[in-house]
């Protein structure tokens, strides 16, 4: 009996117990968002003992290495990480200043950060913290960041002394990416070959600091993108404390780029304080599409049309540009003219056309003395983009509406000619026949005796 006992304990706990955990976990990967995290057990070069072994960043020679390896439980953009330092008050900090960022690729499954701190030949000893972030995005554009605090230990430096006076703390003033747009010179939406203008305009968020001697580099996102601009970078002079600054850079997209969201990255560095520096990035994103080009071939009527005549109408339409053209349709108006409704194209894609036959009918013209005369109106097109958003073209179409009066007289003058040539040789043959009947009798008589 405890062996039964025992023998279905295990089964509920190897068999039964696992599945509501296994749930769990499932539910909790498919919410969890791509995110860095330390790789706290492994050693790289220049690390002496790994993170959850109490990591402290190596010194020798002058020089202090920062080393932060990173994993990542999804995959990043281009596989790459934006990766800087930040060093603390420059006026007591050990280390040399200088703008310390760069791109940090995947390898071997890490994003290892390594920054070699070139330290001041002043240096006081003692511990220092440096803070290291890193940034960048997931396959669907969400932004991953990480950042973390490693202390650096000097003692090979100046001993601290007493009369040493301790100054304030500074913070480096952040500078942010306020807000942007792209624009074309017509403030249309920016498509495929277009030149367009990117504004962005910086905020300095620090409440006490202003920023001097700035300036801000953009990057195309590729190759289909040409910059315009005399430069890529720009120099600001100031930005006050809680002020901003618009910058401006021109564009020139590629025919042949395709529709989608693309980034124009930002990086900015500055002075602030009493010769401090810092430095910043932002993103840009602009959504472009492929431009519409259509084509339409006027439609022939013909020069006359009797009134209640119906007459069939060829229309066709182009799709001349690089993507599907949707719900292209058209409109007849013009006066004494009912058309048999609106013409459907329907869905045209690139490269092909489509063309639709429909009637027309005369009914006589509405304005004006009379029903009949020149009449004049127009065809209009719509078609719409893959968002919805509609567009139109104007054609002007021309005929002339006659009376049915007219042309039955055409038709009739010859049948009345033929009736009175008709009449006319009947009568000569009766003449010839009475005349010779005449004759034929008066002359029995001559011949005949005379009793």
């Amino acid at each position: 009996m405890k062996k039964t006992s025992l023998f279905l304990v295990v089964f509920l706990l190897f068999v039964i117990l696992p599945f509501p955990v296994v749930a769990a976990e499932e539910g909790r990967t498919e919410l969890q968002r791509t995110a860095l995290f330390l790789d706290s057990q492994k050693t790289y070069d220049n690390m002496q003992k790994s993170y959850a072994e109490g990591y402290v960043p190596t010194v020798k020679n002058g020089v202090a290495y920062i080393v932060v390896p990173l994993l990542c439980d999804g995959k990043l953009k281009n596989d790459t990480l934006r990766a800087s330092v930040q060093l603390g008050d420059a006026m007591s900090s050990p280390f040399v200043y200088k703008n310390y960022q760069k791109d940090v690729k995947l390898f071997g499954g890490v994003y290892l950060i390594s920054f070699p701190l070139e330290l001041s030949k002043d240096r006081i000893n003692g511990n220092y913290p440096v803070s290291v972030s890193a940034n960048g995005a997931d396959l669907n554009g969400e932004s991953v960041t990480f950042e973390t605090t490693v202390y650096v230990v000097i003692s090979d430096g100046k001993a601290a002394t007493e009369e040493q006076k301790e100054e304030p703390v500074v913070l480096q003033p952040k500078v942010l990416v306020e807000s942007y747009r792209f624009a074309t010179d017509d403030e249309t939406a920016v498509t495929a070959g277009a030149k367009f203008r990117l504004t962005a305009l910086l905020v300095n968020k620090s409440s006490t600091e202003s920023v001097s001697n700035m300036t801000v580099t953009v990057a195309v996102p590729n190759e289909n993108f040409t910059l315009l601009s005399a430069s890529d970078t720009q120099f600001i002079d100031h930005i006050g404390a809680g002020k901003t600054k618009e910058i401006n850079f021109d564009v020139q997209s590629s025919v042949a780029v395709a529709p989608g969201q693309y980034d124009f990255n930002l990086s900015y560095d500055f002075a602030y304080n009493k010769g401090m520096t810092g430095a910043g990035s932002g993103t840009a994103k602009l959504t472009i599409g492929q431009a519409l080009h259509m084509q339409f071939d006027p439609p022939v009527l013909p020069q006359e049309i009797i009134v209640a005549d119906t007459v069939e109408v060829d229309m066709q339409a182009m799709n001349l540009g690089r993507v599907k053209v949707y719900n292209v349709r058209a409109q007849i108006d013009a006066d004494g003219l009912i058309p048999q409704g609106t013409v459907f194209f329907g869905d045209i894609e690139p490269g092909s056309a489509a063309t639709v036959s429909t009637q027309v009918t005369a009914t006589g013209l509405t304005v004006g003395n009379s029903l009949y005369g020149k009449t004049t109106g127009t065809v209009t097109y719509y078609y719409e983009d893959a968002e919805g958003k509609e567009y139109s073209e104007t054609q002007d179409i021309s005929t002339v509406i006659k009376s049915p009066l007219s042309e039955r007289t055409v038709k009739e003058d010859h049948p009345k000619q033929w009736w009175i040539i008709i009449v006319i040789l009947a009568i000569l043959i009766l003449a010839i026949g009475a005349f010779l009947l005449i004759r034929y009798f008066k002359g029995r008589k001559l011949h005949e005796p005379i009793t």
